[in-house]
């Protein structure tokens, strides 16, 4: 019987130490994300026509490799979807996989390289030289 009381007293300290360790992670994960916002709001006004707001999903998905996915809509049109991947602790560069419809926004001049976020805000410097 105190065997059976200490084994569920370690699987309770257990559970609570990784609950908050969970929990911090899942903080700082958000920190990141809403860092990386901008960026992506950034590569997607650039990159494509047309976009006047960018709506985000409130749940994001951790792949087993570590990236995050972090999706949302343009101009209130769920049918103008998106997925941004972008890979902790680095910030959002490109990759945000549109939906066929979104696609068919994209500027005639990405339409198979886009701009990085990076190279956006190059030559956002240089202009405002």
């Amino acid at each position: 019987m105190k065997k059976k009381k200490i084994f569920i007293f370690v699987i309770i300290i257990a559970l609570g130490i990784g609950g908050v360790n969970w929990m911090s992670n899942k903080k700082a994960e958000n920190e990141y994300i809403e860092t990386q916002k901008p960026r992506i709001e950034k590569y997607l006004k650039y990159n494509y026509n047309g976009i006047e707001t960018i709506t985000y999903s409130e749940e994001h998905f951790k792949t087993p490799m570590g990236s995050l996915d972090i999706d949302g809509y343009v101009n209130n049109d769920k049918d103008l979807y998106f997925s941004a991947t972008t890979y902790p602790p680095q910030d959002f560069e490109a990759g945000a996989s549109p939906s066929k419809d979104l696609d068919k926004m994209r500027k005639e001049e990405y339409k198979y390289q886009t701009k990085l976020v990076s190279e956006i805000e190059a030559e956002e410097k240089t202009q405002k030289k």
